[in-house]
């Protein structure tokens, strides 16, 4: 049950690590999140459509931001 402000990509960012396990969260992050955000971002600076780049830091970079966006989102009511 979800109570006053609290969204679902809250509950997976906030209890998912704490469920799982640090390291099989981090684990699953890179599989699912980083990884295929590099590749994406590779191709792209390959293709010239983004200056040459180091895609890992970028990558953990936008992930960052992306986890705490969605921590501080809100709900319109």
């Amino acid at each position: 049950m979800c109570v006053g402000a609290v969204t679902s990509s809250g509950i997976v960012l906030v209890d998912g690590p704490r469920v799982l396990g640090a390291e099989t969260w981090e684990d699953l992050v890179d599989r699912f999140g980083r990884t295929l955000l590099e590749d994406w971002l590779a191709r792209a600076v390959q293709a010239g459509d983004v200056d040459p780049i180091p895609t890992g830091a970028l990558a953990r970079l936008v992930i960052a931001m992306l986890t705490d966006a969605s921590l501080r989102h809100r709900p319109v009511r």
